[in-house]
């Protein structure tokens, strides 16, 4: 009997509850080519947890035929004067254009504030959140004059034209270090590898930096070392196709190539070379000192 009361009970105050979620939505107008300060408070701060945002549009058509979709989920915590503990991540997926173009907490003296940037023209967006009190949006788009909005003890923010470089226009992006306790694959499965990251495909980068580099090559610069005289090196590459300590174009179609290695290989070439180098220059002014011929007199 207790059970079916509780279950009643239940059934009766869900839709109530359910009905409390905040699921609104607001305009941004001005020019369609132009990102405007939209300012969200973290009313959740004061309960200490972050505060979940969902902001969407799941229509296509909205607004006018085929103007986009846009499904976004903001998490974040306001630094809020110092107290800090700050983040912001958000993962997002959209077609046909980009909606947001960035975010920054503005947050000082018991303001806080997150802004984000959000394609204006006209259009609508819908928006929900974990926090059942959260205040509505603020809109810097031109509209009742509100044309930018001024950071307390910090910049006016206006529109932005250009998407910034830290957004993940189709994806999560982290407002912090990101660790994995396991493998990650990129169009890769990763089961069955020892390595901590497999990719399929291509990886660009600014920079990579190797750590682990072994021995480096330079003990061939040692007096000991036993330098192959050329006709060997010459022998051995009509012979193999390839140079000597060096994997062959088969071994490199089946084992792959260890960056780290490989470099390591190509610099003790280029060392031998140097010493090649240092062994003809000898030769050829040895040569030139027994074929000089002193000037005489005519």
């Amino acid at each position: 009997m207790k059970v079916i009361k509780l279950l009643l009970l239940h059934l009766l105050f869900a839709p109530a509850l359910l009905a409390q979620t905040p699921s609104a939505s607001f305009t941004v107008g001005g020019d369609y080519d132009k990102f405007y300060p939209v300012i969200w408070l973290d009313d959740n701060w004061e309960n200490n947890e972050p505060t979940i945002l969902n902001i969407g549009r799941s229509n296509v058509h909205e607004n006018s035929n085929w103007l986009g979709a846009l499904i976004a989920r903001f998490e974040f915590h306001m630094s809020n004067n110092g107290h800090r503990a700050n983040y912001v991540d958000v993962s997002m997926r959209q077609s046909f254009a980009n909606f947001i173009a960035g975010w920054r907490d503005a947050s000082l003296q018991g303001r806080r504030y997150l802004i984000v940037w959000m394609k204006g023209g006209g259009i609508t967006y819908h928006y929900s959140s974990s926090n059942l009190s959260i205040t509505a949006p603020v809109v810097y788009d031109g509209t009742d004059g509100r044309v930018a909005y001024q950071e307390q003890n910090g910049p006016l923010h206006s529109y932005k034209t250009i998407v910034d470089s830290y957004v993940n226009t189709n994806g999560t992006t982290y407002d912090g270090d990101f660790r994995v306790n396991g493998r990650i694959g990129i169009g890769a499965n990763p089961a069955g590898s020892d390595a901590a990251l497999s990719v399929k495909g291509k990886v660009v980068a600014s920079e990579i930096k190797v750590t682990d580099l072994g021995t480096i090559p330079d003990y061939v610069f040692d007096p000991s070392y036993q330098l192959m005289d050329l006709k060997e090196v010459e022998d051995f590459t009509k012979e193999n196709r390839h140079l000597p300590g060096i994997p062959s174009e088969a071994e490199f179609k089946k084992e792959g190539m260890d960056l780290a290695t490989m470099n390591a290989k190509l610099l003790q070439k280029v060392e031998e070379l140097t010493l090649y180098t240092i062994q003809l220059n000898k030769r050829v002014a040895e040569l030139e000192r027994k074929n000089k011929r002193p000037r005489g007199k005519r």
